[in-house]
């Protein structure tokens, strides 16, 4: 998900970094960012509080790729 890159980057942040706010190891972060794995609800509320922004747009993103 190459917003969830832009977005930690833009912030200075490491993928360490947000995989501690979402309570998960990095190695799953780093799969949720390159799409190898879905991002759930629950930490998309929780990255949406991180970069204030609505949740749902990071599944907006998803809708746009498969068009």
């Amino acid at each position: 998900m190459e917003l969830l890159k832009e977005m930690r980057k833009s912030r200075n942040l490491t993928q360490k970094d947000i995989a501690s706010v979402l309570g998960v190891t990095q190695n799953c972060y780093s799969m949720i960012e390159k799409g190898r794995r879905g991002l759930s609800v629950s930490n998309a509320k929780k990255l949406s509080a991180v970069y204030g922004v609505d949740w749902w747009i990071f599944f907006d993103e998803e809708d746009k790729a498969d068009e």
